[in-house]
């Protein structure tokens, strides 16, 4: 563990690519070695209630590891600001019992915390809803892409990758490539793609490093983000790191994507669920190279523009100087 500076903020993020950050905000994790090794999230957890008195606040990062720190705040009654981030949202189960206590504790224990930063402004009235907080206690700030921008588009071999796990609709993506002869590459976990019929020329990886996701993200053409119809923010990672590279990006429109791609500008959005469209997209993208290279340097525009290391670190830090302001000022 890092020691809080005091008087700096104190998170779980092991986020070292911006030096505006690192020299204000001190982590758990030492992140001088870049990649460390993630912790257990109960022991995350515990390394910040031990540092929380010389903190100027705490950053939680991740929903169990918020709503745990949230927890042991409120019965050691500490005075040490807190505020969430990439607290996803399950799917509402009304009918469920213990998801409705769940939710009424989350309730309780986010309405104590001086507030929440949202990576999609969709997640804004979601937060709003799901835990009974006001607006004020909310803030919208962009993710940042994690790999350096190229100085122009990265061609690719032809190919096609599909990556990630979370809400991934790799069933539409499999039936959009049925009638499209160009080799792709699902990235994935294990029992994502169960039960789906696979085409001949659709690869299945699970369980990669990640050195071989960046390897087939590099040699793709074009990167497909197929998204299940989500209130959740999904799939700005693999969406931002494409863009970095210049890549042609076409995911699902959804909550998560909205707000990074504009469409037919800086890549192209797809309605949920409709193979067709996805694969009228994808097919348009193969036979036209000139679009590609126009939509994959809109895409590095908007990087460069928007979503770099230090730029992220500037407005996380304008949103959770705002949070405790708001708090103070009540």
């Amino acid at each position: 563990m890092q020691p809080a500076t005091h008087g700096k903020l104190l998170t779980n993020m092991a986020f070292w690519q911006s030096r505006l950050w690192t020299g204000r905000v001190s982590s758990i994790y030492d992140v001088s070695s870049r990649e460390p090794d993630t912790l257990p999230w109960w022991r995350e957890v515990w390394l910040l209630f031990l540092g929380r008195k010389r903190a100027e606040a705490i950053l939680t990062m991740g929903i169990r590891e918020s709503f745990a720190y949230a927890f042991l705040r409120r019965i050691s009654c500490s005075r040490t600001p807190q505020i969430m981030t990439e607290v996803f949202l399950d799917p509402p189960r009304p009918r469920s019992i213990p998801w409705r206590i769940k939710t009424k504790l989350q309730r309780y224990l986010a309405r104590n915390t001086e507030g929440i930063l949202a990576s999609s402004r969709a997640e804004i009235a979601f937060y709003q809803e799901r835990f009974g907080i006001p607006a004020q206690k909310v803030r919208y700030v962009p993710l940042c892409a994690t790999l350096p921008a190229t100085d122009h588009p990265t061609p690719g071999d032809g190919s096609i990758l599909a990556a990630g796990r979370s809400q991934r609709d790799y069933p539409t993506f499999l039936k959009a490539m049925t009638d499209i002869p160009a080799p792709a590459v699902i990235i994935c976990g294990r029992g994502d793609v169960d039960h789906c019929e696979i085409p001949p020329q659709v690869e299945i990886r699970t369980e990669v490093s990640r050195d071989e996701y960046l390897d087939g993200l590099i040699r793709a053409s074009i990167v497909v983000v197929p998204l299940h119809p989500t209130n959740r923010s999904t799939g700005q990672v693999v969406i931002l790191e494409a863009m970095s590279q210049g890549k042609t990006v076409i995911a699902t429109k959804t909550a998560g994507t909205v707000d990074y791609i504009q469409d037919g500008v800086n890549g192209r959005l797809v309605s949920p669920g409709d193979d067709r469209e996805l694969a009228t997209a994808v097919r348009a993208c193969l036979e036209t190279p000139a679009l590609r290279e126009q939509m994959g340097r809109a895409a590095l525009d908007t990087i460069r523009s928007h979503h770099l290391p230090d730029q992220h670190a500037r407005l996380m830090l304008e949103a959770i100087h705002s949070l405790l302001s708001t708090k103070s000022s009540l």
